[in-house]
């Protein structure tokens, strides 16, 4: 495998980085952070990403505080769909301006690697240029990448900082427990507009995950006290595995 930090890199580099890699036809495990990466540099990195051998069996990807344009998302997406043996999947995009429209063109590649068994997407405090919060319609745009995939075994959204509210909190309860073969699901949603209403009317959906983890984060919202009642009804409802609720930094993991 290879990890790589790369910091304040120009087009030039990348393109020779890219190419040192494609050189490499059993590189199963790729590692890359990337930090300041402006609109250019980021999609010369999204199509160099293309040539890596298609030996790659993991891909972990941290562009934070970079500021990519809308075109970057789609042809990483393609790029990532090439390598048709990827296991394991990690993007990182906090700090970066990212929209909903942006991670639904990020995430076309689900469906189309099969092998996939593990997926990270990370797009935290989106605070940069016009593109810069995801709103509730993420959880609708993500739906249609997730629901069939058969070899999911664990997928994480970190989006706390965004404009999720109660509409996307309860539209992820709709679809993420159906996603057919998931056993370990983790949903970061602190700070993000969430009240007591989004919680109560969310847990006959959370209640519906049979998979073996389930971890909620809702740190920084407006739950009040209904989520140690959310916690327990939902671990109740549940048969079987592990339920986490984070709010205000306190876990409830009820017994069950």
């Amino acid at each position: 495998g290879l990890v790589a930090l790369l910091y304040g890199t120009s087009i030039p580099g990348l393109n020779t980085f890219v190419q040192t890699l494609s050189g490499n036809p059993g590189l199963r495990s790729l590692s890359l952070c990337l930090r300041d990466l402006d609109e250019d540099a980021a999609d010369a990195l999204a199509v160099g990403l293309s040539h890596c051998p298609a030996s790659l069996h993991e891909l972990e990807l941290d562009i934070a505080h970079s500021t990519p344009l809308g075109t970057f998302y789609d042809r990483l997406s393609n790029s990532i769909a090439k390598h048709k043996k990827l296991h394991t999947v990690t993007l990182l995009l906090d700090c970066v301006s990212v929209s909903s429209m942006d991670i639904d063109c990020l995430t076309n590649f689900v469906p189309r690697l099969q092998r996939l068994q593990a997926l990270t997407i990370s797009a935290a405090w989106g605070l940069r240029g016009p593109r810069s919060r995801l709103t509730c319609d993420v959880a609708s745009k993500l739906q249609t990448h997730f629901t069939s995939h058969e070899q999911l075994r664990s997928l994480a959204f970190f989006l706390h900082g965004n404009e999720i509210g109660d509409s996307g909190m309860g539209t992820f309860a709709e679809w993420l427990p159906l996603v057919p073969r998931l056993d370990s699901l983790t949903l970061g949603l602190q700070f993000s507009g969430i009240t007591s209403a989004g919680v109560r009317n969310s847990t006959q959906g959370w209640a519906g995950f049979r998979g073996r983890d389930l971890k909620l984060m809702l740190d920084g919202n407006n739950t009040e006290d209904s989520v140690m009642l959310f916690a327990e009804t939902v671990t109740a409802q549940r048969e079987g595995g592990v339920t986490k609720v984070t709010a205000d930094n306190q876990y409830f993991q009820p017994l069950s």
